[in-house]
């Protein structure tokens, strides 16, 4: 009987271990954001951090043996300075938006790059800010064309392209 229990008990534990994000892809950029509720800002990444506890945070950049931190949780999260709020109810200057490794539908953002310049559909999820990973959420911005580059129309299977800035502004406005 104590058997049972116990094979019971280590199975439940490794599949809850196992669980993953199962979501249908929302498509591309504009079809994932024309008629949503999120908000849809344009900013510049001024740092990467990783925040332990409430308030420890360590900058990405700087030279740190994280093997220190390996007992303890941690969130990963990208600072933004916003310059523009094409959609939604964002008013602030900043914000952190949090990092994730797949398993929430929410999107790892250890790929975005300090100094880059990004057009990012956020969601609130317990007060923070993310990315859902089920469509296309980021296109990288280049001011200076006023040119953004992702998968902005199209199916999922479709390549990166450019598109015009204030063309994407109106199409998902």
């Amino acid at each position: 009987m104590m058997r049972k229990i116990l094979l019971t008990t280590v199975f439940l534990l490794i599949s809850f271990m196992s669980f993953g994000c199962t979501c249908l892809w929302g498509g591309n950029f504009i079809k994932a954001n024309k008629d949503s509720r999120s908000d849809v800002v344009t900013g510049k990444v001024i740092g990467m951090y990783y925040l332990f506890g409430d308030k420890e945070v360590l900058d990405k950049g700087e030279e740190t043996d994280l093997n220190q931190y390996s007992d303890r949780p941690f969130k990963k999260f990208v600072r933004i300075k916003i310059e523009e709020v094409i959609k939604g109810n964002v008013h602030t200057n900043t914000i952190d938006l949090y990092s994730s490794f797949g398993f929430d539908c929410t999107e790892d953002l250890s790929y975005l790059e300090t100094d880059k310049w990004y057009v990012i559909s956020l969601i609130t999820r317990n007060d923070e800010f993310r990315v859902h990973s089920c469509s296309e959420n980021i296109l990288e911005y280049f001011p200076k064309q006023n040119m953004v580059t992702g998968k902005i129309k199209g199916n999922f299977k479709k390549s990166m392209r450019f598109y015009n800035y204030d063309k994407l502004k109106r199409k998902i406005s």
